[in-house]
């Protein structure tokens, strides 16, 4: 299940981690999925996120692996 626009709560702040950002150019949206505690657990979990976006219609992905602590975890261009 992917989540929609929002940011969180200040208790549910987001963690400083390794995080799987992919950005689809249809619909034209920014997915921030995490935290993980390794690069190699965030590319292990990469592929399934990818097959979901996917199957909900998603084209055009591009997928990047990093450490940051992301203000939003979906985001939608207008």
């Amino acid at each position: 299940m992917l989540l929609t626009n929002r940011t969180l709560p200040k208790q549910e702040e987001i963690k400083f981690g390794w995080w799987v950002k992919i950005v689809t150019l249809l619909p034209e949206c920014t997915y921030y999925i995490g935290p993980f505690n390794s690069i190699r657990e965030a590319a292990a979990a990469q592929v399934g996120y990818m097959e979901d976006l996917k199957q909900e219609g998603a084209q055009e992905m591009t997928v990047w692996i990093r450490q940051c602590k992301p203000k939003m975890l979906t985001s939608f261009e207008d």
